[in-house]
């Protein structure tokens, strides 16, 4: 079996009023690129409608944020895209067989994107990075309830969950 992991949506910029989710989400972005660090497989980096040709008022992006681009761009085997097909070719030729996701946002991007769980859970094993994830919908202010209400989605949805701490001895058993 072999694990890829596929990171959505850790953009450069996001829409105004998501400002108070900053700090929250470098934190994440920062454990993001920890776990890739020490990830041994497959590593799709999946940032939706960024290197557009001109500035897109719905689209304030342009690119993945740099600190997890860094990152990916240093692992061996590696794909920074968003296309279907694409990635889908990227995951066979290295004979993937489980999907684990990280970034922005449970719920949202990173389950229903066309890369996304419940697209690909179809084709793959899948299961989520639950401390490299953010609920991005959340309506609270403290970064503490911010959490709270990742984890409370992720415990009450069912979904699969791994913890970026155990990565590497899993890449390393799976072959």
């Amino acid at each position: 079996m072999t694990t890829a992991t596929i990171i959505i949506d850790t953009w450069d910029n996001y829409h105004p009023g998501h400002d108070w989710l900053t700090a929250p989400m470098q934190k994440i972005m920062l454990r993001i690129s920890e776990a890739i660090y020490n990830c041994e497989s497959p590593v799709v980096l999946s940032a939706y409608q960024t290197d557009l040709p001109e500035p897109n008022l719905k689209f304030p992006w342009k690119k993945p944020n740099h600190t997890v681009l860094h990152r990916v761009e240093q692992c061996p085997n590696h794909i920074i895209s968003w296309d279907y097909q694409e990635v889908k070719t990227f995951l066979q030729e290295n004979n993937v067989t489980h999907i684990r996701y990280m970034g922005f946002s449970v719920p949202g991007c990173i389950l229903n994107r066309e890369l996304g769980y419940i697209n690909m859970s179809k084709q793959y094993k899948c299961s989520i990075v639950a401390d490299c994830v953010l609920n991005l919908f959340t309506t609270h202010y403290y970064e503490e309830n911010i959490i709270h209400d990742t984890y409370k989605f992720l415990y009450t949805s069912g979904f699969p969950l791994e913890f970026s701490e155990y990565i590497k001895n899993k890449d390393s058993q799976s072959g």
